[in-house]
C-alpha cells in the first residue's frame, strides 16, 4: 500500500468503484497546484508547520475530497474538540465555532464537524479540556491525551458516588437522560437545567474539581432537592439525579456531607483531554473493519453514498488525518460509501480511523473559511459538535 506522506510518496486509495487517484507530494511546497490529467486536480497548501490543507478534484470520478493532514509531535499543535455554543443543548456551524474561538484569541488553523447529534446534543462521548460533557453511547470515539496521543475506541464510563460506610452508588451517565432507575451526574456544561422531569431526588453539590477521566473529585453537598422539578446547575456545581429506585437508600446524603467521585473511561484509561464520537469504526490496524452492526447503526447506511466526515491517525500515532468527502451534487462529487472512505483513508496514511457525522453536516473550515461544498441547500448546516486543530505559541 502506497501512503500519503510528506515529501515525495503518492496516494492510491484504490476505490472499490475502480478511482485511482495516484497523487504526487512535494512537503516542502507552501502551495502548489498538480494537474496529474484533465480531468484530475490536487492543490496543497502548508497552512503553518505541521498543517496541511490538500484538495482533490477527480472528475473522472466525480469526487470532490478535502483533507487536513497534523503532525501531533509539534509542540505548538494543538487539538480542540468543541461543543456549540459551549454548552448542551447547541448547534452552531462548523465556521462559526471556529470564527467564535479565534476572536477569543485562540489561532484556530483548521476543523471538522464531529459527532451525530439529536435534539441539539451529541450522541457520544464528548470531552473537553479534560472534561466529560457527555458520556459514551456505545459507538467508536476519538480521544487525545493530554500529550496527543490519539486513541480510537468503543469507550465505557466507570464512575461512582461514594455512600454509606464505604460503599459505591455507580454512576450512569454524564449529561443525559435520567430515567427511574438509574443516577445521573449533570454538570454545569449540561446548560442550566438538568431538564429532569420524573420523580426522584438530587443532590447539589460544590466540587473541587472536574469531571475528567481517570480523576477522583471531592464534593460537598449544598442542598438535597426534589429531582421531579427541572434543577437549576449553578456554574461550577454538579447535580447527581437518583431514579426513584434509590429514594429508600439515600435518605443519609444531608447538605454538608463531604463526598468522592471518581470518573475513568476504559478501555485506555488514559486521561482523555479531549474526545469526539461518531461511527462507525471503519480501520483497524490498517485492515478495513467496517463495523456497522458492532456500534448498532442501520443496515444500509454502510453502502449508502453519502458526503462522509473522517478522523483517523497513521500507525505510528505521529500525523492526524481529518477528511471530508463532498456529495449529494452531480457534476461534482457524488459521495462515497464507507468502504470506499475506509479505502480514502487507508490510502492517506492511516492505520485506524471512523467516521464521524456525514450528509448535509459535512463541513471543513480552513483559516475560519469553509473549503469544501456542504450539500444542504439552505446553506451550512448547524451542528453540535466539532473537532479543531490548533495552534498554540509557546
Amino acid at each position: 500500500m502506497d501512503e500519503f506522506s510528506i515529501g515525495g510518496s503518492r496516494v492510491n486509495p484504490g476505490l472499490r468503484r475502480g478511482p485511482n487517484l495516484v497523487l504526487l507530494w512535494i512537503g516542502l511546497s507552501l502551495f502548489t497546484v498538480y494537474s496529474l490529467s484533465a480531468q484530475r486536480q490536487v492543490t496543497e497548501t502548508s497552512v503553518t508547520p505541521g498543517f496541511k490543507y490538500i484538495r482533490i478534484q477527480d472528475a473522472d470520478e466525480q469526487l470532490g475530497i478535502h483533507v487536513i493532514r497534523v503532525d501531533l509531535r509539534d509542540s505548538e499543535i494543538g487539538i480542540l474538540s468543541v461543543i456549540a455554543q459551549d454548552g448542551l443543548p447547541g448547534r452552531e456551524t462548523v465556521p462559526d465555532m471556529s470564527k467564535r474561538y479565534t476572536e477569543q484569541g485562540i489561532r484556530v488553523l483548521g476543523g471538522i464537524n464531529a459527532d451525530f447529534w439529536s435534539v441539539a446534543a451529541p450522541l457520544g462521548l464528548t470531552v473537553i479540556d479534560g472534561q466529560i460533557a457527555r458520556s459514551p453511547n456505545g459507538r467508536s470515539s476519538i480521544g487525545f491525551s493530554r500529550e496527543k496521543n490519539p486513541f480510537i475506541d468503543v469507550f465505557v464510563l466507570q464512575s461512582g458516588l461514594s455512600g454509606r460506610n464505604g460503599d459505591m452508588f455507580s454512576i450512569t451517565s454524564i449529561n443525559r437522560f435520567r430515567n427511574d432507575s438509574n443516577i445521573v451526574l449533570y454538570t454545569d456544561l449540561n446548560g442550566d437545567t438538568t431538564r429532569v422531569k420524573q420523580e426522584g431526588r438530587a443532590l447539589r453539590m460544590n466540587p473541587a474539581g472536574t469531571a475528567g477521566d481517570g480523576k477522583r473529585v471531592e464534593a460537598v453537598i449544598e442542598e438535597v432537592c426534589a429531582a421531579a422539578a427541572d434543577n437549576p446547575i449553578p456554574d461550577g456545581r454538579w447535580i447527581v439525579s437518583f431514579g426513584r429506585d434509590y429514594l429508600p437508600r439515600i435518605d443519609f446524603f444531608h447538605p454538608g456531607k463531604v463526598v468522592n467521585l471518581y470518573f475513568s473511561l476504559g478501555p485506555a484509561n488514559m486521561g482523555l483531554h479531549h474526545a469526539v464520537s461518531g461511527g462507525p469504526r471503519i480501520l483497524r490496524n490498517g485492515e478495513i473493519s467496517v463495523e456497522w452492526e458492532r456500534e448498532g447503526i442501520r443496515k444500509g447506511f454502510d453502502t449508502e453514498l453519502h458526503p462522509r466526515t473522517a478522523a483517523g491517525y497513521t500507525a505510528d500515532k505521529r500525523f492526524l488525518v481529518m477528511a471530508v468527502i463532498d456529495g449529494r451534487r452531480p457534476g461534482y462529487s457524488r459521495g462515497v460509501d464507507l468502504y470506499e472512505l475506509a479505502e480514502l483513508m487507508r490510502g492517506f496514511g492511516c492505520a485506524d480511523a471512523l467516521n464521524l457525522d456525514g450528509g448535509g453536516s459535512s463541513t471543513m473550515v480552513v483559516l475560519d473559511r469553509v473549503v469544501n461544498r456542504p450539500s444542504d441547500r439552505t446553506g451550512i448546516r448547524p451542528v453540535s459538535s466539532g473537532l479543531f486543530v490548533i495552534r498554540t505559541e509557546r
